[in-house]
């Protein structure tokens, strides 16, 4: 099994394919050119790479796209049968317009009933769409895949705008954290629960910085690396 590594600016994914990346922050913080610029890399480096775009805003050159309507949301198993004889040379967004949240759940959990990947990067921007902490229905295909991935050499990269509204059995899976401007008090509540084995002074730092980091500013920790004592890059 070869070993992918993406690198995009200061941050450096080993082996892709077998991580959890998740890229908080608020509206405008950057999280979704984050996710937009690292699966770009990634189909680069010849990571087969899929994009879960919820809110219909994503375009990256070289993906095709596919938007799924309402007229099309009872068709998940169909493109997922669809998807298993796709070729690899071109990454690929699949788009939603005008779902419902229950919707979509429906139509992803069609989706990953019948569609296979391996050896894939998958993409989900606002997971929280797909993976809500209340309020919503989880795509629970999904939540499999995420947690059982790593078996078919799949990876995950995530974004979040609220974090506190991610269920905490998929949040609490991310091995590699990029932090953008985050500024309310349950997000960063989250976050510092994220950061737990940190020291507590670095903690609290990077809890300040990040309420007022600039566009596409903030920390990224890779805790796979990090020592003892907790170190984190900005």
């Amino acid at each position: 099994m070869e070993q992918k590594t993406v690198v995009l600016g200061p941050i450096q994914v080993t082996n892709i394919t077998q991580r959890k990346v998740t890229f908080l922050g608020g509206t405008g913080s950057g999280k979704t050119t984050s996710l937009k610029m690292l699966a770009l890399k990634s189909q680069e480096s010849k990571v087969h790479t899929f994009v879960f775009d919820a809110l219909n805003v994503i375009y990256i050159e070289g993906f095709n796209r596919i938007l799924i309507t309402k007229k099309s949301k009872e068709k998940g198993k169909e493109l997922g049968q669809m998807l298993n004889k796709l070729s690899h040379n071109e990454g690929v967004i699949i788009a939603f317009k005008d779902l419902l949240q229950e919707e979509l759940a429906i139509f992803c959990d069609g989706l990953f009933s019948t569609w296979i990947p391996h050896d894939d990067l998958l993409c989900f921007d606002e997971i929280q769409e797909y993976c809500p902490r209340t309020g919503g229905q989880p795509a629970f295909e999904i939540e499999r895949k995420i947690r059982t991935g790593r078996n078919s050499n799949i990876g995950f990269v995530f974004t979040s705008q609220r974090a506190a509204m991610v269920k905490t059995n998929i949040i609490s899976l991310t091995d590699y954290l990029v932090i953008l401007r985050t500024t309310w008090r349950n997000d960063l509540d989250v976050i510092e629960e994220l950061l737990g084995n940190l020291n507590k002074e670095e903690t609290k730092g990077i809890l300040a910085k990040i309420q007022t980091e600039p566009f596409l500013n903030g920390f990224s920790i890779d805790f796979r690396y990090f020592d003892n004592e907790g170190k984190s890059s900005q």
